[in-house]
């Protein structure tokens, strides 16, 4: 029974959290990147284009917002895959549990 446990430790402490800090984040992070939505977090407050009139500030922190924010929500969208199949990941070694019990108590 101790090794069953052991199985479920490894599960859940290496597969899983390899799979979301090596898929999840790593998706999120390239599609902030190729959208261009992290260097312009980076550099909010500089002058779009090098354009250092008032208008110019004002319209290049509107333009990076907007940036931004849709930057981020197509790297939200796009991880949608990689978190429904991590949340499969977090299940599938308990569904050999469910079946045991199950059997055991006639459910």
């Amino acid at each position: 029974m101790g090794f069953f446990f052991e199985i479920i430790n490894w599960w859940y402490t290496v597969i899983v959290v390899d799979y979301f800090r090596n898929k999840v984040i790593a998706t999120f992070i390239f599609s902030m990147n190729k959208t261009r939505a992290l260097p312009f977090v980076k550099t909010f407050n500089t002058p779009l284009y090098k354009d250092s009139s008032s208008f110019g500030k004002g319209f290049g922190k509107i333009v990076k917002f907007w940036w931004i924010g849709l930057g981020t929500i197509i790297s939200l969208v796009r991880i949608i895959p990689s978190v429904m199949a991590l949340i499969i990941i977090l299940v599938l070694p308990l569904l050999p549990l469910w079946a045991l019990l199950k059997f055991i108590f006639k459910l």
